[in-house]
């Protein structure tokens, strides 16, 4: 309960805090009367919105899980599991909605929804929620790099899986953790807010310091500092996302340029190939593999960008000013999707990847392949594009079901060793032995 009690009527001091929070609180609902957040549809639509979001990144985990019995070996797979089981937790806290307020926060605010918690239930989905998109912040940023290393700097897989993942890891875990207790929690932040459907930082009631009324919950002046922090963090993360999207864009280019000149001076000067009866289908071969090239390149840098955006889509509407309605209506329906869009995203690489392999599959067929039957899909998703070219050129004698067993990467830093019975994946420089 956040007003105290009216049992001890001799206490003067308690009297004039209830009136004072009586008339602060008859002021919010005057000025936050039109606030979307606390309609019928303030709390439907972040219900409907999370739990979407939970079932997505859930399918991602299972689409993993059942890929194949080295499913997690790949390092793109254990991102997103990590990152899927993040948003799970800040979906899961945003799908209660006013649940967990306690059971007197109307009379303070006027929320539609009904309210069943206490104190504690209200701050356990505050740090959840909290916890869940500071973890999930801290994996896209790790996706991000991990795709800079691989597209641009040809950095081994053994490297990554030692180094920079572990590390990752740890820096996620700590600055997701640390923050919200020491920060928020110990100083009272996680309360309800009349902008938003759910418990989030604030002081409590809303603009108590502000308006020289003294704060049930929250030190005077934490808000402001948390929410100060809040922004600079997000626009580090923001910039960091622009500068791994810019190198990778940049090193995208360079190579579409580099294999366009290339394939300038072979239409202009020929090439001689070792045996000449066999020129012709040679240049049609490296041709078709030059425009494939460029095509996967694409695909790859087309996808990080996507991640990168869902990121940064999710989290930007949150921390401008919501007084606007229209600000509130994209913060409370977009905040929850990110796991959505991960989905789409994840999914839709896979289909791509499983196309290539057979050009006469439909959309809806891999789809339904994945689904069902996710052992039968590449382990990785980041491919290199001599890598897919191998599937393609190998597509005509091998089924979906087994994957070229031997090839060398000139491009790349990482090789997938993908068939039914399993899959590992392993640096450029080490070269499968035949048996």
């Amino acid at each position: 309960m956040y007003l105290p009690s009216s049992n001890n009527k001799t206490d003067n001091d308690q009297l004039f805090l209830i009136d004072d929070i009586r008339q602060l609180s008859e002021y919010i609902n005057i000025s936050t009367s039109a606030s979307f957040s606390q309609t019928r549809a303030g709390w439907v639509i972040p219900t409907v919105t999370s739990i979407i979001s939970f079932c997505a990144s859930a399918l991602i985990i299972y689409i993993i899980a059942r890929s194949d019995r080295n499913r997690y070996t790949a390092t793109y797979h254990r991102i997103m599991v990590f990152m899927s089981f993040a948003d799970m937790l800040s979906s899961s806290a945003i799908s209660l909605t006013t649940i967990p307020m306690p059971k007197d926060v109307n009379e303070v605010y006027n929320f539609d929804g009904k309210s069943y918690g206490t104190v504690v239930t209200c701050e356990i989905q505050a740090f959840t929620y909290v916890l869940g998109i500071r973890i999930s912040a801290g994996a896209s940023l790790c996706l991000s790099v991990y795709y800079l290393l691989t597209i641009r700097y040809h950095v081994s897989h053994e490297v990554i899986t030692r180094c920079v993942e572990p590390t990752f890891l740890v820096l996620t875990l700590l600055m997701g953790s640390i923050p919200p207790i020491f920060t928020t929690l110990t100083k009272q932040l996680y309360n309800p807010n009349p902008l938003m459907s759910w418990c989030v930082i604030d002081q409590f009631p809303h603009g108590c310091s502000d308006d020289g009324v003294g704060c049930i919950r929250g030190q005077e002046g934490a808000t402001a500092k948390a929410r100060t922090l809040i922004w600079f963090q997000v626009a580090a993360l923001t910039l960091l996302h622009v500068v791994c999207l810019g190198s990778i864009v940049a090193t995208a280019y360079t190579r579409d340029k580099k294999q366009a000149q290339k394939e300038l001076l072979r239409r202009e000067g020929g090439e001689v190939h070792h045996q000449e009866v066999e020129e012709e289908s040679d240049a049609s071969l490296q041709h078709n593999n030059g425009a494939n090239h460029i095509q996967d390149t694409r695909m790859i840098v087309k996808h990080a960008i996507m991640y990168s955006v869902a990121f940064i889509g999710t989290n930007f509407f949150p921390i401008l000013s919501p007084d606007s309605t229209i600000l509130a209506i994209l913060t409370i329906t977009f905040r929850p999707l990110q796991g959505f869009f991960n989905a789409l995203i994840f999914i839709s690489q896979k289909v791509y990847i499983i196309r290539q392999t057979d050009e006469d599959l439909t959309f809806c067929k891999a789809l339904n392949r994945i689904i069902m039957s996710p052992s039968v899909v590449p382990a990785i998703v980041i491919e290199l594009p001599s890598r897919l070219t191998a599937l393609r050129n190998a597509s005509a004698s091998s089924s979906i079901s087994s994957f070229p067993t031997r090839w060398k990467s000139s491009i790349g830093p990482s090789l997938v060793i993908s068939n039914s019975g399993g899959s590992k994946e392993l640096p450029a420089d080490h070269e499968p032995a035949l048996k």
